[in-house]
């Protein structure tokens, strides 16, 4: 009776029981034993326990079968072995009924099927493995990069000490030399030493800020400028050099404003004086430079046209890159490469953005892009950057997806790099409204959102010029040729098919421009 009522209970349960004898011979078998084993319960009496697993898994067998004569419980994941040849995990609970004498008399042990439970914790293992090495892997880089950005800034500071040393002497005796009285050849000869002198002093000063941008040793005074005279002082520096090349300088008369930006003064004159110059220098003979002032949404532009030579749509992601000239030499256009690139770094560390629109062939509007100033009071003592991101200038991604689990992902692979920003959306009408208020570095987009399509938003990205050379990621499950095609037209920088590839999406991060020269170049028309 007690036996028929064990095997209606088990035959009710999810599990196998199997009841052996003192030499580990099956002797009876209940529950589900065929949708687990293969075999019927029948079929099962008489095999030896030893056979119906795999011994692998067993580890320590005499242990194991000495813990079952002291009565103990023994339990664990192994694998079944099923009829038909394969194996199955289960969850093993076995122990032995010992008798008044102290001997196992019967052995009972319950599976229960764990072949999605094992799945389950090798995938949990293997990718907490793989995450342990990718953050092992980046810790290493983080290391490697901060020794080698170390020994760079050194290098570039001893250097620039020691190239000023010798210059002083140069520009210093060729002043002295100017003063006396010289033949016209001479005093020509004397201002080509010292014109060239003071260009070396210039690249050394661009090349030692930059040193001290990356090692975060760069000091900001901030405080409300008045942008008018920013822009006049920068113009009156600029303006010989514009009537050497034969370039009016105009001034808007919105320069003329009352308008303030929260910046360092002596940076923003730098930075303007950089612009006005790239523009004097890519121009025609009799072309135009203009500077203007725009006041937005708690944000002030400078903007700084030209109608010379443009930028193709191609190259705006190299602008930025140090020592990166885009075929300037072949023009005979003087200069270093390094002048955009120190530009730009500034604008970022007083909180601001260079934005650029260029047209080949009809000139380019670089604007200077600063947060407003509403009164003379002090700048709050957050407003510096810190000291990790003026190391590296993390990139500000903005990720467009409505699925949580996805932004979570996008959230932690974002976190492998502390000094890079990510802001997650979920709807395209957001998307857009947040690229265009501030423009990030990368926008990793989704197709599928509730409001509107990925195309869409792709579209609108491309049309508006604060966003439209700003590379746009597609991260879809659906990266068919066909759907690449009609996105490339639309202008899409690239594709990470999901399941994303960590490392893909951390070389976009670390590189947002790297797609300058493939799919964003493409435009809605071509």
């Amino acid at each position: 009776a007690a036996r028929d009522r064990y095997q209606v209970l088990s035959e009710s349960a999810s599990d196998v029981i199997i009841g052996l004898n003192a030499d580990m011979v099956v002797e009876w078998a209940y529950g589900q034993v065929e949708k687990i084993t293969g075999w019927t319960a029948e079929e099962m009496v008489g095999k030896s326990g030893y056979d119906l697993v795999v011994q692998n898994d067993e580890g320590d067998i005499p242990g194991i079968l000495q813990s079952l004569a002291d009565g103990e419980l023994v339990s664990g994941f192994l694998r079944a072995r099923r009829a038909d040849g394969t194996s199955r995990w289960i969850d093993r609970r076995t122990r032995s009924v010992i008798d008044a004498d102290g001997r196992a008399t019967e052995t009972v042990t319950s599976w229960r099927d764990a072949e999605a439970e094992v799945a389950i914790r090798l995938a949990l293992a293997e990718s907490e493995a793989e995450a342990r090495a990718l953050a092992s892997r980046y810790e290493a880089a983080r290391d490697q990069a901060l020794e080698a950005n170390l020994a760079k800034s050194t290098f570039l500071s001893r250097m620039s000490h020691e190239l000023r040393t010798p210059l002083n002497a140069v520009l210093g005796f060729a002043q002295i030399l100017a003063m006396d009285p010289l033949t016209k050849e001479q005093a020509e000869s004397v201002e080509h030493i010292r014109r060239g002198g003071e260009h070396l002093l210039s690249l050394i000063r661009e090349i030692l800020d930059i040193s001290r941008i990356e090692a975060g040793q760069l000091s900001l005074s901030l405080e409300s400028v008045a942008v008018a005279d920013a822009a006049n002082e920068a113009v009156d520096l600029v303006r010989s050099q514009a009537s050497d090349y034969g370039i009016t300088l105009d001034v808007d008369p919105s320069v003329a404003s009352d308008a303030r930006v929260w910046a360092d003064r002596q940076r923003v004159i730098q930075v303007l004086i950089n612009l006005l110059t790239n523009g004097v220098k890519y121009n025609h003979p009799g072309g135009r430079v203009s500077i203007a002032v725009e006041t937005l949404n708690g944000s002030v532009a400078l903007r700084v046209s030209d109608d010379g030579l443009g930028v193709a749509p191609a190259d705006l992601g190299r602008l930025f890159r140090p020592f990166e000239r885009l075929g300037a030499e072949a023009r005979g256009v003087e200069g270093t490469g390094i002048g955009l690139a120190l530009s730009d770094a500034l604008a970022r560390l007083m909180r601001g953005r260079i934005e650029v629109d260029s047209t080949l062939g009809a000139g380019s509007t670089f604007s200077l892009v600063l947060p407003a100033a509403f009164d003379d009071s002090p700048v709050p003592q957050a407003m510096p950057a810190p000291a990790d991101e003026l190391v590296r200038l993390g990139s500000r991604v903005l990720c467009i997806e409505d699925n949580p689990a996805n932004q979570r992902l996008m959230q932690r692979i974002v976190g492998l790099r502390p000094d890079s920003v990510l802001d997650v959306v979920g709807t395209g009408g957001e998307g857009i409204a947040h690229a265009v208020a501030a423009p990030p570095d990368l926008v990793l987009l989704d197709l599928h959102l509730p409001d509107r399509s990925g195309e869409e938003v792709l579209a609108s990205l491309r049309s508006q010029p604060a966003t439209a050379h700003v590379p746009v990621v597609i991260v879809t499950a659906d990266a068919s040729a066909e759907v690449r095609r009609r996105l490339e037209r639309l202008g899409a920088t690239d594709f990470i098919t999901k399941p994303v590839d960590v490392d893909e999406v951390l070389a976009w991060i670390d590189n947002p421009q790297r797609g300058g020269d493939g799919l964003a170049s493409a435009s809605p028309d071509s």
